[in-house]
């Protein structure tokens, strides 16, 4: 309402090797469509609402729940923040 907030995003959880957290399961693509449909009704329509594309194999059901941004996917760099996830061909 103030104008503060100039976008949203919302990653799903990947468990990796090296932490503590990397037996912990991973959220379902239907599960995380749910939570990012949530995010688009909790934050309304003007809002931008992220999702990175490299973190599931099914990306396209993010567009049907809601989001509007796909982040700063580069052919020409990795995701510095998930550098073993490679951008998917948009």
């Amino acid at each position: 309402r103030q104008g503060h907030l100039q976008e949203v995003i919302v990653q799903n959880f990947r468990a990796k090797a090296d932490t503590r957290k990397r037996r912990d399961p991973e959220p379902t693509v239907q599960y995380f469509a749910r939570v990012v449909a949530a995010a688009r009704w909790i934050f309304g329509s003007e809002m931008n609402l992220q999702v990175p594309p490299n973190l599931t194999e099914d990306f396209s059901v993010y567009l049907d729940a809601g989001i509007n941004d796909w982040g700063g996917v580069s052919p020409l760099t990795i995701d510095w923040v998930n550098p073993e996830a490679p951008w998917p061909h948009l």
